[in-house]
């Protein structure tokens, strides 16, 4: 996969150029095909997303660290979850930054289609291939925006737990010492471990060993699979976002054929 090197540039700079390219296409120009518009659409809205995710995930890093001022006088109860919360942020980062990444490959080639011409003769076999790769870096950009997401969501669980372990105020322990949050896909009826419905992650466009490490880290598990195993996932039941209990399973649809891909919604 193509990579966008954007040291001093603002990443909404670049993909709103590039989107405003796209929007300016000459007359003559080749125009974008119903893959070439997922495409585009799959990209701008993994792009929104995990933005918003990252700020909401900043936003409550924040709060977790207000709860510890004094990083010399951490209460036992705090650290593990600051430790967690320190992680989950750096995740956020990361994946924020290959959404982002993800994102402009795929405006940038189908800013490269919106030039080939139309005259004498299109290229359609150049511009179907230009598009399938813009559909893939779409489609992995909203596999990295969906983990955004997650590790946002897994911020603010880990600020809750923390504020139930220590009080707001003075970071005093509140009665005994809580347990520490267990780790994201452990085993339910383990001692610390939640309890509660899990999130299902959005699996739409992974390949199945991406599928397998995130379910896990939710939580729960890969139940069956059906299609070619070293495709692309197309579909998943239960669908991302929904709950559902502990170590239950999800049913994957798996394709060769990037064009079959639903973009998530």
């Amino acid at each position: 996969m193509m990579r966008v090197a954007r040291h001093g540039r603002r990443p909404g700079v670049v993909l709103s150029g590039l989107a405003l390219a796209l929007a300016t296409t000459a007359p003559l120009a080749a125009p974008l095909t119903e893959t070439g518009r997922r495409a585009y659409e799959t990209s701008r809205s993994a792009d929104d997303s995990a933005a918003a995710a990252l700020e909401e995930g900043e936003k409550t890093a924040a709060q977790l660290k207000v709860l510890a001022p004094d990083r010399e006088t951490i209460p036992p109860a705090l650290k593990p979850y600051l430790e967690q919360g320190e992680a989950a942020q750096q995740a956020l980062t990361g994946y924020r930054r290959l959404a982002q990444a993800s994102s402009t490959d795929a405006l940038r080639l189908l800013a490269e289609v919106s030039k080939l011409p139309v005259v004498p003769a299109p290229d359609l076999v150049r511009q179907d291939t230009m598009e399938q790769h813009a559909l893939l870096a779409a489609h992995e950009a909203a596999v990295m925006a969906a983990r955004t997401r997650t590790e946002a969501e897994r911020l603010r669980a880990i600020l809750a737990e923390a504020r139930l372990a220590v009080g707001d105020s003075g970071g005093a322990p509140r009665g005994t010492k809580a347990a520490a949050p267990a780790p994201t896909g452990s085993d339910p009826g383990a001692p610390g471990a939640r309890r509660g419905p899990a999130l299902v992650p959005n699996l739409i466009g992974a390949r199945l060993d991406a599928a397998v490490r995130d379910l896990e880290a939710a939580g729960l598990r890969l139940g069956a699979v059906t299609g070619p195993r070293d495709g692309y996932i197309v579909n998943q039941t239960p669908e991302a976002g929904g709950s559902a209990a502990p170590q239950s399973g999800v049913n994957v649809t798996l394709s060769g054929t990037a064009a079959t891909i639903t973009p998530p919604r």
